[in-house]
């Protein structure tokens, strides 16, 4: 199968890249994109560095996980050697189309096209998170840009998921041809009578991600301590990751810790 086919047409086998089953939104949207598409008639396979990781848990039964072996869990090259690690399973199992669910791979599937031979599948990436990063200057962020679209011109397909971002790649990338496809953070089902929640009257506030720099939840602990002490307003993390003892002191020096609660990773939101 040709790229423009597999991509334009459809794809009988359909292979997703993963480095690793942690607690992010990548991995979940992934494993929900993989239940539907399984559900739809297709082939699903997962690739992953390794299997460790909590959401492993919700890859439903029918789909294929197959670990590298030896297995690749960061270190040195980490994406460059996923890459190959990945396009030597891919070319053994000959899918119809390979997905990778967010910025981090870019340069992993740029190392895939790499090795992969001329007539290999088509390569497809979601976009995640914005091109522009708000911390670096303006050398930096030309750097990086110009290695960003290098690796992307040796991916098929880029699908953004949203308007604005979209937008930023286009310019950035200099493609034309990046699609927009709403990202399905929710599963299907009706909502209509959601659970009851006893907030006692005061304001329950919600924030769920990895709790790491760019999720940036300093800023709903400092919006939850500029609100007036007479709302009772609480704030409920779900998630977990790297920045949560400094995001425990933050709340501390803000005085809110009455008002905050890191509930941790939560398998079902």
């Amino acid at each position: 199968m040709t790229s423009q086919s597999a991509i334009g047409g459809r794809a009988a086998h359909i292979v997703i890249v993963l480095p690793d089953f942690s607690s992010g939104g990548s991995e979940r949207i992934a494993i929900r994109l993989a239940s539907a598409w399984a559900q739809r008639g297709r082939r699903v396979t997962i690739l992953c560095g390794t299997e460790k990781g909590p959401a492993r848990a919700l890859v439903p039964p029918g789909i294929v996980v197959l670990s590298l072996c030896p297995e690749i869990g960061g270190g040195l090259l980490y994406r460059i050697r996923l890459g190959r690690a990945f396009a030597n399973l891919v070319a053994m199992i000959g899918p119809d189309l390979v997905f990778a669910p967010g910025n981090f791979h870019i340069p992993v599937l740029a190392w895939m096209k790499m090795v992969l031979p001329h007539d290999g599948p088509p390569l497809a990436c979601k976009l995640s998170n914005p091109l522009r990063k708000p911390g670096l200057d303006c050398v930096s962020q030309a750097m990086f840009s110009t290695i960003i679209r290098l690796a992307s011109r040796r991916i098929d397909a880029l699908v953004a998921m949203s308007g604005a971002l979209q937008q930023e790649a286009r310019t950035i990338l200099d493609r034309d041809d990046i699609a927009c496809i709403a990202e399905p953070n929710l599963p299907d089902g009706d909502f209509r009578d959601p659970m009851p929640m006893d907030g006692g009257g005061a304001p329950l506030i919600v924030c769920a991600g990895r709790l790491e720099r760019q999720k940036r939840f300093e800023l709903a602990l400092r919006a939850v301590a500029a609100l007036p002490r007479s709302r009772r307003a609480r704030l409920l993390i779900l998630g977990e990751g790297s920045r949560r003892a400094a995001l425990e002191r933050e709340a501390e020096r803000l005085g809110i810790s009455d008002r905050v609660e890191f509930a941790g990773y939560v398998a079902d939101i």
